[in-house]
């Protein structure tokens, strides 16, 4: 069984990482590995001379903001029945560790996101990624200029990524981690070396699903311009004044029916400003 993936099922018996049954891939090299996801991490190593196990298990806890705990493996091969026995130390306790077969090929949990990469253009842009994920997962974000939506989650999402505009002469660069992968975003900068001096604030506006409305500051513009201020969908009106904005959202009942948040690029005094909203 060492030349399938996902052939081993280790066995947490009790301790800290008790009732954890995690799906192994025992390789021909005698490694054991686990897929990696936000909540599970597993290297582990058979010496080929004396069966002995030597590893390290990491469970980040979804419901403790992701604390860390640590175990350290420890265990030998049960030659005649092609298993794995030992024990395991977490913290300061202890607890019993046993490797079989995946007999019933139970699959092991995976996580992937799509894209893992974007390139945008300085004005900025609004896209989708796709996770797929059997575990619960978060997002890990520390710039202001990229938002992501939903922050947080368990199986599969489709998250709304808002890159603002890049007004500065440098290209900026963003690695996000989401469900546990990075996510890797560049963004061009401004060619023209500055733009009309005019800035919103906030760039990007929230609602609940039943709608809602919100203000925009609005400070160095001095023009009132139809065309300054528009929206492309009919969920999203907009009231413009020179120093500020009333975005209303899913006006005269044009609530989010379906089932995933929806977005939308409005104009607000000539600038891009970012709706989201939430779904049922």
């Amino acid at each position: 069984s060492a030349l399938r993936a996902n052939n081993a099922l280790i066995k947490f018996i009790d301790g800290a990482f008790s009732g954890q049954d995690v799906i192994a891939t025992w390789s021909t090299t005698n490694a054991i590995t686990i897929p990696r996801t936000q909540t599970r991490t597993l290297n582990a190593l058979i010496a080929s001379k004396t069966g002995a196990l030597t590893g390290t298990y990491i469970y980040n806890d979804p419901n403790q903001l992701y604390a860390s705990t640590t175990g350290i493996l420890g265990g030998v091969v049960l030659q005649k029945s092609g298993e794995v026995r030992g024990y395991y130390t977490a913290g300061t306790g202890s607890g019993q560790m046993l490797m079989l077969p995946n007999r019933d090929q139970t699959p092991a949990p995976v996580t992937i996101i799509s894209p893992k990469s974007k390139s945008v253009s300085e004005d900025g842009a609004t896209y989708k990624i796709y996770v797929t994920a059997s575990e619960p997962w978060s997002v890990v974000n520390p710039y202001s200029w990229v938002v992501i939506f939903p922050t947080s989650g368990t199986g599969n999402a489709e998250l709304v990524a808002t890159v603002t505009g890049n007004s500065s002469n440098l290209r900026r660069e963003a690695n996000i981690t989401i469900a546990g992968i990075n996510h890797h975003i560049e963004q061009d900068w401004n060619s023209q070396g500055g733009g009309s001096g005019v800035t919103i604030a906030p760039l990007v506006g929230y609602a609940s699903v039943g709608g809602g409305s919100y203000q925009v500051t609005i400070t160095g513009y001095n023009n009132m311009n139809a065309g300054d201020f528009f929206s492309p969908v009919p969920w999203v009106t907009i009231t413009p004044d020179l120093q500020s904005a009333t975005v209303v959202v899913a006006d005269w009942g044009f609530w989010n029916s379906g089932y995933t948040p929806r977005t939308t690029v409005v104009k607000i005094a000539g600038v891009n400003h970012t709706v989201i909203q939430d779904w049922k």
